[in-house]
């Protein structure tokens, strides 16, 4: 179960792209620094659109904004994420490298 909480922009660094190609397109992240929305310990970016799936490896320093969601796992707390491309627009919704590379 999924539950809304709001929006946040992070920065952070790649921990697992492992689930980079599923729909959505899921990463797990370290390193989080919450830049706006509330202070909690967010875990992992999701894409529900394939603008960002493979986007971004292993290693990699990101700044991400989305809809925060608090997992539930069996009606108990697992974890909470960044959502993005909630929207065909995706408007205000993005993960992308804190530096470009060229």
């Amino acid at each position: 179960v999924y539950e809304p909480e709001g929006f946040a922009k992070v920065n952070c660094t790649i921990k697992s792209a492992l689930g980079a190609f599923d729909n959505p397109a899921v990463y797990t992240i370290e390193d989080v620094e919450i830049l706006e929305g509330p202070y909690i310990e967010i875990s992992e970016l999701a894409s529900l659109t394939h603008t960002y799936a493979g986007d971004v490896v292993d290693g990699e320093e990101v700044v991400a904004r989305g809809k925060i969601e608090k997992v539930l796992k069996n009606g108990e707390f697992e974890k909470y994420r960044i959502l993005v491309g909630t929207t065909r627009e995706s408007l205000n919704e993005y993960i992308k490298l804190r530096e470009s590379p060229v």
